[in-house]
């Protein structure tokens, strides 16, 4: 698993890089501890924030079924279904006249 994700890190290229690099270090680690779970930050800088602060409350909740499914949802939520919806992505507000 770990030879596979350090292949796909080698390949990941685009806006949303740092995202997909931080799950890959998360699913790719041999013994990962709950403070690994900080290279999930990325990714919930991507997602709305309605998903960035479920995902971290799941993270919260320190039992391992709780972390793994804060990955999955956003993994699943923002950048696998950004491709396809933009909406699921984070708003980004610019202020008048830039």
């Amino acid at each position: 698993m770990t030879g596979l994700t350090l292949g796909l890190a080698l390949v990941v290229r685009g806006p949303q890089a740092a995202a997909w690099l931080g799950l890959l270090v998360i699913v790719g680690s041999p013994s990962l501890h709950l403070f690994g779970f900080v290279y999930l930050l990325p990714a919930l800088l991507v997602v709305r924030l309605e998903v960035a602060l479920a995902a971290a409350a799941l993270v919260a909740t320190a039992t391992v079924p709780g972390v793994w499914l804060a990955v999955v949802v956003v993994v699943g939520w923002a950048l696998v279904a950004g491709r396809r919806w933009a909406y699921v992505h984070a708003q980004v507000v610019r202020k008048v006249g830039d």
